[in-house]
Order: C-alpha cells, then structure tokens, then sequence
C-alpha cells in the first residue's frame, strides 16, 4: 500500500491512455504530447466562452487563424500535435531531448527562422540544419523527417536520422490537450539508486527526529512507518512501469478532465497491488442513500501490515493518557466506550463514506455518514450502560432505542434546540440520529435523517473507488445562497437548468489495469463559478 503513497514523493506525475504503450521497450524515458493548434485554439474558444471572454477572445483567435494558409503558419502545421521526448542517460547531463514540430512547408519554417527570427541557418546536409540559440546557451541542431522537424541543443546526435523515432511511437493515441507520460522501467539503474539515496537519507532523518513526548511504542510506529515508506520507494522504482498525466477538454460531453495514473511491471507486486484495489468492498459506501445528493464523498484505505502490528500499544498508550486527563466523575463512564472502540482504532482501516442530500422541498439538507466498525454491537452496548448511569442532563440529550428498524435499534441526539440560525437555515429543526450494525456506524443528521438509516442500515457492503467525491454545483448553490451571497441560486438556475448531472464535479481514486486519479468537472460548472466571482465583485 506505501507503494502507492510514497509515488506522490516521488513525482507528482500520474492515466493517459496509449501514450506510451506505442512506444518500443527502448524507446524515450518522459515523452509530452500537446495537440495541435487547430484544437488548442477550438479549445480555447470553449473555455471563453464559458467564463464570459468571448469577444476577447474572437479577436486573439482570429487573428492566429488568419496566419494559416495552405502552408501552416510560417511553415508549421497547425493541425497535428506538437511532441517533446527525452530519453534519460546516467549522466543526466548527456540525455537526449528533442523537441519535435509538425511540419507543413519545409522552406516556410526555414524563412521564419532566417527572416522573422534574424537568426542564421546553416546547411549542414541530408535534412540537418544548425543555429546558435540565444544567449550563448550552444547549438541548435535541425533535423526535417517524418513531416517533423526534431530539434535539439549541443548534440547532434540526438537527431541521427538512424536513431530518429517515428511519430507515432512517442505521440500516442487519444486526442488529449496535453498528455505527459514517464517510463518508470526506462529510467537507468544509476539514476534509480541515486534518487533511492537521495530519499532514503531524508527519511532516515524523518525516522531520527524525535516526536513531543514520544514513548517507546509511538517511537516504533514512526520507524515502521518511515521504514514501509521507504520500502514502498524501492517497490515503486523497482516494480513500476509506467507514470503519466493527461488533461482533456471534450466539448461533446461538456467536461473537462485531468487523469492521473500509474502501472506496474506485469506480474509484478505492485502490479498486483494496483489491481487488488478494484476488488476491495465499502461496507460505508453501501450505506449511502442514491437519489438526491448534492455532495458524495468516501474513502476506503488500510495501512501496511508491518504497521498495523506495531499500532496497538501506542494507541494503548494514547487511550490511557487521554483517560487519565478526564474528570473523575467522567472517566468511569467513558472507560468502556474507549476500550469497545480500540478494536477499530487497531484494526488500522479507513473505511468512511457521507453523502449530503437535498435541498428539500424546505431548502434543507440531510447529511447521512458511514464508518466500519470492529464490534460496533459492543461499542453500542458500551455506550447504553454509560448513559444509563449518566446524570439527568446527559440523558436529557440521549435518547436511547429512540426508535426500531428490524434488529436494529435507532438512538438520537435531541440537539434540534441548540441550534444557531446558520444551523436551521442548513438542516431544520433537526435532531442527530444513529445506529450500530456489528461492521459500522451510521449518523444522520437533518429533516431526512431517521428514514435515511433505517434505508442505510439494510444496505449491503458494495465495491467502490479508493476515493470518490461527487458534488452536484446546482444543489450546492443553495447553500451558497444561505452563506450570504445573494443571487447565487438564481445563476445556478440560469446556467444548469433542467440538466440533469450538466453541474457534477467528480475526483476518482481506484485501482484495477492501473491506479489512477481523475477530476472531472461538467464545462457549465466552470460558466457557474466564473459568474460567482463577478458575483462577488458586484460587476
């Protein structure tokens, strides 16, 4: 699983489709893609559009179209992609980049250089071309093949023709804005075991630093942890193949996307590790009511088993020390609870999930949570008995078996009087309920709340990302509009209308071929925000 974290330090790359997959197993280490200038600017168009820069942008965009003719723009073809690719050397400073352009008309591109750059081109034959790039930074060589021109600085070499790929070994499939992708298994030994060092040494620094009252068993979590990191590091380097980044605009869909992601050597650990995540099961996911939701969030992680071992007398640790800091009279009633809820704390799993619903027909919202449990009955029980023996006021605001769905037993919080005017302009007059199943918790808190667990508690564990938030712009403006900003559930009524999910933003995290991060947002979500902000101001 530190596999997985510890690629976040060590680059901040991550899935473009085929970028790369084209390429031959000796072929460039980082290869970038950016499309070509007739879809740059269509692009660039949508996006005025949505943030109210259309006029402006007519004027820019027409202006570059008018440059273009049957020989592109000064030579270069303005309808294929632009590609930059390195392959990494041990000695950094001798890898080979090249920058390649598209090309339309050779003598075209050639003149731009000479006359409107005033720079001087040497012929040095068989379609090579030298210039000296400013400020003293060295050579410029030239290389014309492929309907390309494959340039690099000081080594000529570079653009050997023999050694020249073909386009379409390092441009990849997919019609992606900008898409970048690393080959994690082309990186050189040297190079991985530096950069290993390199990491290691700062770990190992993060692993000597004491810790503010730090106890024996809190000091072996933080060498565990730092130690899985690292060997996470190792796996990573080892075991990946793949690291890449893609950012797509599709008009058609009206969405705008940024994909993240990476792969394993096949047969690999890490491999298998990526694809394990596809089959994990969300027993808080599960719980979730489907319809009505303005936000959707869960995650569903666990730590290493190396750590897990080592947890349980540090949060032993902890939970005597906080015990020890309550009131007397406290602490004999909260004591069970704390122990029938150190199995969870032990068990070292993340498994949470919340969807906030609404607006009603009110303007108010339900927030329903869900979090797995170890022995939730036991926590339950633990949690009757204190309230039993509870003063007048705790059981004045505890409701125990306040009401019954099968086997399960609903409790609530009577807090509906306690709260401020934000508060009711949110949620009501509403109290907080919940229940126990054996596997998790479940809280709801709002006008929907008690018939949103007793749907909740039935539900059965369902796959699901590692992380998902889903949020609905539209839904959310309500409470935009309750914050104070007037005007802003009128704009979300202009801009989305009756479209259905034309308001979403989405991020995903999961596993499966590869790991992958990916944020979506509807382009009308962007029109929203963009009129927000003149909103605010007061234009």
């Amino acid at each position: 699983m530190f596999r997985l974290f510890a690629l976040g330090a060590l680059l901040s790359f991550l899935t473009m489709p085929g970028i790369s997959k084209a390429a031959p197993s000796d072929g460039p280490t980082i290869m970038l893609r950016v499309q070509s200038v007739d879809k740059l600017l269509d692009n660039a168009e949508y996006l005025a559009i949505l943030v109210g820069q259309e006029e402006a942008a007519k004027q820019f965009l027409g202006f570059i179209k008018a440059l273009a003719n049957e020989k592109g723009i000064e030579g270069v073809d303005n309808k294929r992609a632009f590609v930059a690719y390195a392959n990494l050397k041990e000695d950094v400073t001798k890898s080979d980049v090249v920058l390649m352009l598209p090309i339309a008309d050779q003598e075209s591109f050639l003149g731009l250089l000479k006359t409107r750059l005033g720079l001087e081109v040497k012929d040095e034959k068989n379609g090579l071309y030298s210039t000296e790039a400013p400020n003293n930074m060295g050579t410029v060589y030239l290389r014309f093949a492929n309907k390309y021109v494959y340039g690099t600085l000081a080594n000529k070499d570079n653009v050997d023709e023999k050694k020249l790929p073909k386009p379409e070994d390092v441009t990849g499939k997919g019609d992606a804005v900008i898409a970048l992708g690393v080959r994690l298994d082309r990186i050189p030994p040297e190079m991985k075991k530096f950069a290993l060092g390199f990491l290691e040494d700062k770990l190992a620094e993060a692993r000597d630093a004491p810790i503010p009252d730090e106890t024996p068993a809190i000091k072996k979590v933080k060498i565990t942890a730092v130690e899985s990191f690292a060997n996470g590091l190792k796996g990573l380097l080892e075991d990946g193949e793949e690291i890449t980044l893609q950012i797509d605009i599709d008009k058609s869909k009206d969405e705008i996307g940024l994909q993240v992601g990476l792969t394993g050597k096949k047969g690999s650990t890490l491999a298998k590790e990526i694809a394990d995540f596809k089959l994990k099961k969300s027993v808080s996911l599960g719980a979730l009511p489907k319809g009505n939701a303005a936000v959707i969030g869960a995650i569903n992680l666990a730590l290493p088993d190396s750590i897990k071992k080592v947890i349980a007398p540090a949060i032993d640790e902890l939970a005597d020390k906080g015990l020890m800091m309550a009131p007397n009279d406290a602490r004999d009633l909260i004591t069970p609870i704390i122990k029938a809820a150190l199995p969870t704390f032990k068990a070292g799993e993340i498994d949470l999930a919340g969807v906030l619903l609404g607006p009603d027909a009110e303007n108010h919202f339900t927030l329903v949570t869900s979090g797995k449990v170890v022995g939730g009955k036991d926590l339950e029980k633990a949690i009757k008995d204190a309230v039993a023996k509870a003063p007048a006021e705790v059981k004045d605001v505890i409701e125990i078996d306040a009401d019954t769905v099968g086997d399960f037993k609903l409790h609530r919080l009577k807090v509906s009087d306690k709260l401020d005017e934000k508060a009711l302009a949110v949620v009501g007059k509403s109290d907080v309920w919940l229940t126990f199943r054996d596997d998790s918790l479940m809280m709801a808190f709002g006008p929907k709340a008690k018939e949103s667990l007793k749907e909740a508690v039935k539900a059965p564990a369902v796959g699901g990302p590692v992380a998902l938030l889903d949020i609905s712009v539209a839904r959310i403006a309500t409470l935009v509009e309750k914050g104070d900003l007037q005007g802003a559930d009128k704009i979300a009524k202009d801009v989305f209308g009756k479209d259905l999910r034309g308001d979403t933003i989405t991020v995903t995290v999961e596993g499966g071929e590869s790991f992958h991060f990916r944020l979506a947002a509807k382009g009308k979500t962007l029109k929203f925000f963009a009129l927000i902000d003149k909103l605010k101001k007061g234009n």
